[in-house]
């Protein structure tokens, strides 16, 4: 099955689904960086108001220099519920209509592999990396033997005069 992708970027739900999902992440980025822009000029132009207690021991500058760690952390979790339950019902809504499943969340844990439990299990032996010969000499070293090789052949080595 073919899916129109020309005929859902004409759907006026989509146009509001990009609409939205850009605006957000401008706002995100802008409140971000205007944050980050903020503290750097109360520190170099207000340094009064930065050395200000806030709390015992604790300035002005020192606390919000602390919040530099918390509101990404903050900006981040409210672009996440925002995306989740605002964009992605709409974004479900037109998969369903093209035709295509909705992507289901992962699960919390993955499922366990069948066969035997991992202690009865052979460990896996990695295969010898295969390097690609020198592309000026055609000359590689043998991984496992460490012996020089030109392009599959040994080359003899020199013996001291």
């Amino acid at each position: 099955m073919t899916v129109d992708y020309a005929a859902i970027a004409r759907d006026d739900r989509f146009r509001a689904l990009r609409v939205r999902h850009r605006a957000l992440t401008l706002m995100t980025a802008v409140l971000a960086l205007g944050w980050y822009l903020a503290y750097a000029l109360l520190s170099a132009f207000a340094g009064e108001l930065m050395e200000r207690p806030v709390l015992g021991e604790f300035n002005a500058g020192l606390t919000l220099g602390l919040l530099q760690f918390a509101v990404p952390w903050l900006l981040a979790a409210l672009h996440a519920l925002y995306t989740r339950f605002a964009l992605d019902p709409l974004a479900d809504e037109l998969r369903a209509e093209a035709g295509r499943a909705t992507t289901a969340r992962l699960p919390v844990v993955p499922p366990t592999p069948p066969g035997p439990p991992a202690a009865e299990r052979a460990p896996a032996v990695p295969a010898p990396r295969r390097r690609s010969p020198s592309p000026v000499s055609g000359l590689r070293r043998d991984a496992v033997s460490g012996e020089w090789t030109d392009l599959g052949r040994p080359v003899p080595r020199r013996t001291s005069r």
